[in-house]
């Protein structure tokens, strides 16, 4: 009966449809009207023809809804599984041209002046304005509307909460490391469940594009967004900021037909996605006809706008336009739709980098993102590497000196540092613990604020490790260990370095391994020799991990030797010295808690410049090797 009553209040603005009376009976909303006035308000698909005209409302520019013509074509049965979807041919406002456009997501389509459902699906190159509508009744049936929502505050969940399986990042599963956000690989492999079209599969119909409007952003931030969105239903869209100077933003607002936004990103980069409103229920608002990820709950940001223009194109046309002031929050995600609630702002995580350039000049860029589980780590990427690329781009020749503090709510704060050759590496270091504190099995984190400083230097200072000798390969207990290195260096000389470490004066004779290590190769020899730390069994283990793996410093060369202790290791304890008998029958007793763990004996040697390359030695250790002279 709820879900009746709610469907009363569907009637758009401007739709010449009877006015509702005022709310009556029990349960009514505001502004809604009795329940068996319903037939005069909604058309469901058992009522379509095909040949019906009818009409839709968007906004073709500024912020004021006008009509398009709609021609009923069919109504496609068990398009998806129990859902039905209207197939309709559009006219007017040059729609012959450019098709139906990304953006027009949501656009309350009327047959006979009752609302039949919104413009939500369409094909890539098609040659007509035909698409695909979603009833209303889907649409109210999954909205969410007629479910009460939780007040808009983001809090930790219990240490002990389970999250879906299918968002564990995969190191917390088999020890290996984080890589969902690894450097220059495509991130459209399914992490964002918006649907899209597969390369070379036939033209299909598929929900519409979702446009995100960036203005702000350096071109390399551009390019690294559209990356990034490879294959997730967004297409990103250079396009003015959010703005009280646009004079038609005062009339911008939330109501059927309008353009409906909702911020990822504010501030010096603003990304915002961009659709139609299809209907406003008391403080409830029903837009897109479609997912923007399926994800049920949310809390995201929700905006007016405004649209600046329709850009046609072969491949996919979309609205241009730019946000307004945010006036509440988006709270469900749904298959057919996104629900609104008005005057419900959720917060947004404060994000500041200072920038330091060979030039001297020093700029600090403030930004706010979203909370949100796959744009969240993104936003806070591009907020670090379009304010490093904002002056002088991404020269070939470059070296970045960074370091950064994340608070999460109820955390101790994560810091790093590091140095590096590409301004992508650093922004890589910034997204993956909020990667992981927002996608693991236990809860999801809250980024309070995040602070960067950047120091860009306008020369690669690098260097690769072209030789390495020990000195001796005999060595007694206590002895310096004496290696010399040969470093290349690009478009410099190369830099010749002496190493020298004291090996432990308890040191059991033997023959050992002794290991020269770039930062990369020294973690993964942490995470192999430990593993116990990179099995994390909850949130502040987990960044305590994170810690741990931001300790390597690519400037720093790391001489390791392991020694002959290691054992087992629980949760809580070490058993450094267990026989193998012991293992054998701790592990057979179904002591899988117990894992290997090996110790080394670490020299961290800073070389003043980002380093690359490793090497091992076979040292042998010899305590009489001088009476053997």
């Amino acid at each position: 009966m709820i879900l009746l009553i709610l469907a009363l209040a569907l009637a758009a603005t401007g739709c010449q449809q009877p006015a509702a009376p005022a709310a009556s009976g029990p349960g009514a909303l505001p502004g809604t009207i009795p329940a068996d006035q319903i037939a005069d308000q909604i058309m469901t698909v058992d009522q379509l023809r095909p040949g019906m005209k009818g009409y839709g409302l968007t906004v073709f520019a500024g912020a004021h809804p006008e009509r398009f013509d709609v021609e009923v074509l069919s109504v496609v049965r068990n398009w998806d599984p129990q859902s039905d979807v209207i197939l309709v041919k559009c006219a007017g406002h040059n729609l012959d041209v450019s098709g139906i456009v990304a953006g027009m997501s949501g656009s309350p389509v009327y047959i006979n002046g009752k609302l039949i459902g919104a413009v939500a699906y369409g094909w890539s190159f098609s040659k007509e304005a035909v698409g695909g509508v979603q009833p209303i009744a889907q649409m109210l049936r999954n909205s969410g509307m007629h479910q009460e929502v939780p007040p808009d505050k983001q809090e930790i969940l219990p240490q002990g909460a389970v999250a879906s399986s299918a968002r564990r990042p995969a190191w917390l599963v088999d020890g290996r490391k984080p890589d969902r956000l690894a450097p220059r690989r495509d991130a459209g492999s399914g992490e964002v469940r918006a649907a899209s079209g597969l390369a070379g599969e036939p033209p299909r119909l598929r929900p519409l594009a979702t446009p995100l409007m960036v203005s702000g952003g350096s071109e390399q931030a551009m390019a690294l967004l559209r990356q990034k969105l490879s294959g997730s239903g967004f297409v990103a869209v250079r396009s003015g900021g959010a703005s009280g100077e646009d004079p038609r933003m005062a009339d911008a607002k939330l109501a059927a037909g309008t353009t409906i936004t909702i911020p990822l990103m504010s501030g010096d980069m603003d990304i915002s996605a961009l659709g139609t409103v299809t209907a406003v229920v008391g403080d409830r608002v029903l837009a897109f006809g479609h997912p923007m990820f399926g994800e049920g709950p949310v809390n995201l940001p929700m905006a007016t706008g405004i649209v600046h223009t329709f850009i046609s194109s072969y491949d996919s046309s979309f609205k241009m336009g730019s946000a307004g002031p945010v006036v509440g929050a988006v709270r469900r995600d749904e298959s057919f739709s996104i629900l609104g609630v008005k005057e419900q702002v959720p917060y947004m995580s404060p994000v500041t980098v200072k920038v330091r350039s060979w030039t001297g000049d020093e700029k600090t860029y403030h930004y706010k993102i979203a909370d949100e589980w796959y744009f969240s780590p993104r936003m806070a990427m591009l907020a670090l590497y379009s304010s490093v690329t904002a002056d002088h781009g991404e020269p070939r020749d470059q070296t970045l000196y960074y370091s950064g503090t994340i608070r999460f709510k109820g955390f101790e704060p994560y810091r790093f540092k590091g140095v590096t050759t590409s301004a992508y590496e650093a922004a890589y270091k910034v997204a993956m613990p909020i990667d992981a504190m927002l996608n693991n099995m236990w809860g999801k984190g809250l980024v309070e604020s995040i602070d960067l400083d950047v120091e860009v230097v306008n020369e690669d200072r690098s260097g690769g490790l072209e030789r390495a000798r020990l000195e001796n390969s005999t060595l007694a207990p206590g002895e310096d260990a004496v290696i010399y290195l040969t470093m290349r260096r690009y478009r410099k000389p190369k830099v010749e370095r002496t190493l020298r470490v004291k090996l432990p004066a308890d040191l059991p004779d033997g023959s050992y391994r002794l290991m020269l290590l770039d930062a990369e190769d020294y973690g993964d020899l942490v995470m192999s020799h430990n593993p116990r730390l990179f099995r994390p069994e909850n949130m502040t283990e987990m960044l305590a991990t994170f810690t741990e793996m931001a300790q390597p410093q690519n400037d720093t060369y790391y001489v390791v030797l392991t020694l002959p202790e290691g054992g087992l290791v629980s949760r809580d304890q070490r058993f450094p010295e267990l026989p193998g008998s012991r293992v054998l029958m701790l592990q057979q007793a179904g002591r899988y808690d117990l894992m290997p763990f090996q110790k080394d004996r670490v020299w961290p040697e800073s070389m003043g410049m980002p380093v690359m390359g490793s090497t091992a030695f076979q040292i042998t250790v010899d305590r009489d090797k001088d009476k053997r002279l």
